[in-house]
Order: structure tokens, then C-alpha cells, then sequence
């Protein structure tokens, strides 16, 4: 496939994206190794902080009512943050995708199992972020004892995943005609 402009643009958006994600990924996970390894003296620390009102939390109406408890907190981050470690990851490793298949497509057809693989990949974790995302944040409502407990899907990434693994077809199809074309010549 021939380089353009717009194929070099994208190529480059998409690694300065993944590389951010996986820097958010890498802080989120340094946040949940400082909560693990000194979680009792920081859970004092937010304590003191909250006791003081040096330190407040805004947010969730659901969740304020527990705000006032720095245990309840640390639990609820501690859930949250790992979702957010499989929520960045996951989106990280769909931006290296995007840059791959690019990537591969200036030197070789664009139609190779490689990128098959790719494309259905992109869907894949489209579909799954979503739902995953909406298991934890029930999950970090238990854990802090909101008042009520919410389950909620986004659907528009559901039907984006849902769409490249219909795209994802048409490359398998295509990758099978180049493979029968070039068996012919």
C-alpha cells in the first residue's frame, strides 16, 4: 500500500496514544503497589486529611456518603485502580494494533493473517472494555457500600467492536483471495 501523509499522521497518533496509555497504565498500577505496600500509613494519612478537612473528595454522589471513611476509600481505589490497569492496558494494546497494521501496510499488502489478526483484535477488546469496565465499577460499589448500585453498559463501543469484526471478515476474505491470486500466477 502506498505511504501517505494521512497513513504516516495516523501512524504517529497512534504510538504517541499507546505510549500515554501505557504510562497511565504504568501509574495506575504504581498507585495500587504504594496502597498494597504502605496501605496503613496512607490510609492514616487520608484519614488525618479527611479528619482535618485538608483533604476532601469529590465525585460520585452515591459514593460521598462513605467518603468520610479512609479505609472504605483505599478499597474502592484499590478496585478501581485495577480496573483501570485492564482498561488502559486493553486500550493501549488496541492503539499498538492500529499502528501495527499501518505499519505493516506501507511495505505489504494489507491484506496478510497478521493483520487479520489485528483487526479482530481491535473488536475484540472494543467489545470487552466496556463490559468490563461497567463488572468493576459494580464491584466498587459494593466494596465502599454505596447507596445504590448501578449496571451500565456503554453500547457504542459494543457496536464499534461489533463493526470491526464484521471489517475483520473482509480482511480474512481478502487475505484468502490474495493467498488463491497469487497461487494462480
Amino acid at each position: 500500500m502506498k505511504a501517505t501523509k494521512l497513513n504516516a499522521a495516523v501512524k504517529v497518533i497512534a504510538k504517541i496514544v499507546e505510549v500515554m496509555l501505557w504510562i497511565a497504565t504504568a501509574v495506575y498500577a504504581g498507585m495500587l503497589v504504594a496502597l498494597v505496600v504502605a496501605g496503613a500509613p496512607l490510609v492514616r494519612w487520608v484519614q488525618e486529611g479527611l479528619d482535618s478537612g485538608n483533604l476532601f473528595i469529590v465525585g460520585d454522589p452515591n459514593l460521598l456518603p462513605v467518603a468520610s471513611d479512609a479505609t472504605v476509600l483505599a478499597r474502592g481505589f484499590a478496585v478501581a485502580a485495577i480496573a483501570m490497569v485492564a482498561m488502559l492496558g486493553m486500550m493501549a494494546v488496541v492503539f499498538r494494533n492500529i499502528h501495527l497494521i499501518f505499519s505493516t501496510s506501507e511495505t505489504e499488502s494489507p491484506f496478510t493473517k497478521a493483520n487479520v489478526q489485528r483487526v479482530r483484535r481491535i473488536g475484540e477488546l472494543s467489545i470487552i472494555a466496556p463490559i468490563i469496565n461497567a463488572i468493576f465499577m459494580v464491584v466498587v460499589d459494593l466494596v465502599v457500600g454505596s447507596r445504590k448500585v448501578e449496571f451500565f453498559v456503554n453500547m457504542q463501543p459494543i457496536a464499534f467492536g461489533l463493526v470491526v469484526l464484521c471489517l475483520a471478515q473482509f480482511f480474512a476474505y481478502g487475505a484468502e483471495l490474495e493467498h488463491d491470486v497469487d497461487g494462480l500466477l
